[in-house]
Parts: C-alpha cells; structure tokens; sequence
C-alpha cells in the first residue's frame, strides 16, 4: 500500500492482535468449509446412512423457550448495541445478533412445529410440503439462517460501504479551506508569510487541544496508558457560531453548555462514506473521558479521572467546518461554553506537559516541564487567481512549520500540526475508489456463494426429492399438488431468507442513518441506490430459484 500509494504516507505495523484475528478468521471460515464439505458426504452415503443423518436430526428438546428468549434477547441487546456511536458499526456486534438469529429460528421453529403436531388433522394436512423441514430440521434451520446472514451482509453491511461512498460529498466540498494550521503565540511569521507571499486570507480563532483517553478499537487494559489518545479541537461556542456562518450553516440556537465545563457539543467532521465513531474508545463507554492540553504520557492511570474527568455530551452533528482530515477519527470540534474556555485556554502554563500534575510559576519551564500546544487555529484560503509558485510557496511555508512543530506531531503519525485540502482531497479519492471496488468485489462473491450454496443444497437431495415424490404419485396425489409442494422445496431457501434479510436490512440501515447524521438528500440518493441494488439483487435470486425449480420438477 505505501508503494503503491505514496499519498497514504507511513502505515502503522501490524500489531500481534492482527495476525490473532486473522487466524480466528480462517478458522472460522474452515469450519463453515467443513460443515458444508460433511453436508455433501452425507448425500453420498447409503439409503440406510441417510435414513440415520435424518433420525438424528431432532426437533428442540425441553430447552426451547428458554432458548427462544436467549435468542430474542440476543438480538434485542445487539440492535440496541449498535445503535449507539461507541460501537462504531462493528461487525462483531452484527455477529452477536446473528448468533441471536439462529437462537430464534431453531427454538421459534420447533416449538411452532411441535404445536402443529398436536393438531393432527392440520399436521397431516400440511405434511407433503414439510416433510424436509420436520425430517432434516438442523439442516434446514442452518441453511435458512446462513442464506439470512448473506442477504444481510450483501442488502446492508456491505452495500452501506459502497453506497454510502457514492453519496458522499465530494473531498473538495469537505475542505473549506486550501490549509489549516494549528498555531500558537509564536507562529505569527508563518501566517504573515502566507499573506505576504502568497497573497492568501487568513481567519485565526482561540484554540484548545480537547484529548480523549483512547482512540483505538482494540480492548482497553486497566491502568495502561494509550499512546493513541484522541487528539480534537477544543474551541469556544462563540467560534463554533463563526465558523458555521462561514460555511454557511445555521447553528441551534442552544447549546446546552455549562461554566464548568462538564457539558460538550460534539461536531464529528466527516463525510457521509465514513463510519459513526465516539471521540473516546476507552473501555466503550458512553461518556467520553477529556483532559484539556496534548496527550499525557506518564499520568497515574489508576487515577484517570483525575486527568481525563468524564464529559457529558449534550448534542452533537456532523458536519465539515474546517476540513474532514482524519474522517471523525481525529481533529473533531469539541464546543465548550465561553466561560469555561476563558477559564482553560491559557491551562497549559500551569500544568506539566507529560504528568498532568499542577507545576509552580517558578517550575514551569518552557519545553522542559510545559509546552504551549495548539493555541491558534489558522484557517487559510489562497487567491482564486493564485499561481503556481504562489501554491508551492505556500506548500513550503506548510512545511517549514510542520518542522518547527515536530513535537506536536509526535504523538500519533496520523495528527499533523497543519493540513493540506490538497493532500486530504486526493487521499479521500483513493480511499473512494479502494472502497467501492473492495466492497463490490465482495457483493459479487456472497452472491456467488448465496447462489453456489443453494445449488449444492438441491442437487445433493434430489435423489431423496425424486423417491419422495414417485411415492407420492403411486400413493394418489394429483400432480398440481406434487408440483406445487416440489417448488415449495426451493421456494422456502429463497423467500424465507430473502424475507427476512430486507425486512432486518431496513431496520439497521435506518440505525446507520442515525449514527451518521444523514440528512433527507442523503437517505434519497441512498435509497435511490439501495433500491437499484437490491432491485438487481433480487431478480438474480428469484431467477435462480425458477431454474432450481424447473430442474426439480422435471424429476420422473
């Protein structure tokens, strides 16, 4: 990827939980290979052999209630999981209330089943067209929830990452601004050169670095210091209400923020093809933990809370004010009341840069024991009629302060002290073509493998549909009703599944609208693509349903 993609600069090492998960993936993957591979042997087996794989295949014992409201549980607790920001659209979430699905299905069937049988009339009525289902229960059960779970990933999960990069607003209309600097009191040259020398504008605002505990989604350990804090921008609700009126946004009319501090608004900068995230990943939790100055690195972690106190975010939007550089990850606006960012702008000159602990006016030494971060937000906007050497002056001048602010940018390779709308348009372009041609090769393949799995299924019964169904002939069933029950084989493995799939489809789109704040332009041109693809998608699956059945029906 840094081959190919210089753009993308120095990617971070994989760390050992990486190559841990990559294992765990194809574990699982051979599993689901194995199961499959053992399905196919078991067709191959003797009469007598498959007469034994069906006796063994029981409806649910005693134990089916309290399993139906596991599942019903599971699947409940997950939804409501993945609504919420801090989640971050995980699929292990989605896997939980998949496993919640299954539950569902296995319990919910067989008791429904099991009551059917207590009706004896209805039982014999119906028991031509269900004799596969209540004689190959597991199988089917696992078969109807597999094919659940690729209609699921293909008209959601995987769709939502194509699509929503579709609508996205273009990287250019997410820049505002050609630079965006974070300043402080000794950087006046370099926003004087830019003026000078490149004939540009530049608007500068009061500034604080708002940083969260963790910005990482791997598991938090207790009383471990992150050295991937999350770095935003803390600023005033004056120049919250300046900055919405450049872009031409109307601000709400309150806030809800207090003199102490303890309440935030939340501005996530990104664009509609990103997913939701929080400000802060530690331990996922719903309130953020702040500290007000750059990332501690030797701060008593037993003592958090101390130097992280926990925020309480009173509303949030997203939106694009100064730029979507790090795409929600980092650098969102973190609004306070104005009061209370009087009372902490100038914190740094008594607090130590490394502890957070208080320092004494004759113990604050300037780079020793504080460091004066990002104090002046400079937003900078060259001349329409700019020339060429006006923009490489001007990408020099970016560099020679990202020089003098090397320290700045030590913390995490991914927060610069200074942005280019340049580099960030070209580097979201890339990432919109790897995404769209990533996440579309994968629909092609659960397609593929949707329409594969179903074939497998059907063939590898048609020896025991064909012997079925002669018995059926020879025991007097007109052959209306043996053809209607023969579709009703294949029917199931595609409108039961099928069924399902949209209807939680909808239901988790809709949540994901939520989470990144789609307005009603958005959810139309979504819709107007999910329709397209879910349009294309079912015409593939009921055609191959109509081949499967015709190939079943012309059984003799």
């Amino acid at each position: 990827m840094e081959k190919v993609f210089p753009l993308f600069g120095k990617l971070s090492t994989p760390e050992g939980t990486d190559y841990l998960w990559t294992v765990v993936a194809i574990l699982v993957i051979s599993l689901f290979a194995f199961g499959f591979s053992h399905d196919i042997e078991s067709a191959r087996q003797t009469v007598d052999g498959r007469a034994a794989a069906v006796r063994s295949e029981k409806l649910p014992g005693r134990y089916r209630l309290p399993g139906l409201l596991a599942g019903l549980f599971l699947s409940g607790y997950s939804i409501y999981r993945y609504s919420q920001r801090r989640t971050v659209e995980s699929m292990l979430v989605l896997c939980l209330f998949f496993i919640g699905l299954y539950m569902i299905c296995h319990n919910g069937w067989g008791i429904a089943l099991q009551r059917r049988k207590r009706n004896l009339t209805k039982y014999l009525d119906s028991l031509p067209g269900q004799h596969m289902v209540l004689h190959r229960f597991q199988t089917t059960v696992r078969y109807l929830v597999l094919l659940t779970v690729i209609h699921i990933s293909v008209m959601f999960y995987f769709s939502m990452k194509l699509i929503s990069n579709q609508i996205a607003e273009a990287p250019e209309d997410r820049c505002p601004y050609d630079y965006v600097l974070f300043a402080n009191s000794q950087d006046g040259r370099f926003l004087q050169d830019f003026e000078d020398d490149c004939g540009a504008e530049v608007l500068t605002f009061s500034m604080i670095r708002a940083t969260t505990m963790d910005t990482t989604e791997e598991p938090d350990k207790p009383a471990e210091i992150s050295f991937h804090q999350g770095q935003n921008i803390g600023i005033s609700e004056s120049t919250y209400r300046k900055l919405k009126k450049l872009a031409g946004e109307t601000p709400k009319k309150q806030l809800g923020l207090d003199a102490e501090g303890r309440n935030i608004y939340v501005v996530y900068q990104q664009d509609q093809g990103a997913k939701a995230k929080p400000i802060d990943w530690y331990m996922m939790t719903k309130e953020p933990y702040l500290h007000i100055g750059q990332p501690l690195v030797a701060y008593n972690a037993y003592e958090y809370r101390t130097y992280y106190p926990m925020r309480y975010i009173v509303g949030e939007e997203t939106s694009s004010l100064i730029g979507c550089f790090r795409q929600g990850r980092y650098e969102n606006l973190i609004v306070f009341s104005d009061a209370y960012f009087e009372k902490v702008k100038d914190y740094w000159k008594t607090t130590d840069m490394n502890t957070g602990e208080p320092v004494e006016p004759d113990e604050a030494v300037l780079e020793n024991t504080i460091h004066e971060g990002p104090t002046v937000l400079a937003l900078v906007n060259l001349p329409k009629s700019a020339v060429r050497e006006q923009e490489e002056r001007a990408d020099q001048i970016m560099a020679e302060f990202q020089e003098a602010h090397a320290y700045d940018e030590s913390f995490d390779p991914l927060v610069k002290s200074a942005y280019s709308k340049k580099e960030a348009v070209t580097r979201r372009q890339m990432e919109h073509i790897l995404e769209t041609v990533m996440n579309g090769f994968v629909l092609v393949m659960l397609l593929t493998a949707g329409i594969l799995m179903l074939h497998m299924k059907i063939n590898m019964e048609l020896p025991e549909i064909k012997t079925r169904y002669q018995f059926m002939e020879c025991f007097g069933m007109r052959r209306a009703e043996r053809v209607r029950n023969m579709k009703k084989e294949v029917s199931r493995f595609v409108w039961i599944p099928l069924g399902t799939g949209t209807v939680i489809s909808m239901v988790f789109t809709g949540i994901v609208w939520g989470l990144r704040d789609f307005q009603m332009d958005d959810i139309r041109r979504y819709v107007l693509w999910q329709g397209l693809i879910w349009m294309i998608y079912a015409i593939i699956q009921i055609g191959n349903m109509k081949w499967l059945q015709r190939m079943v029906i012309k059984l003799k």
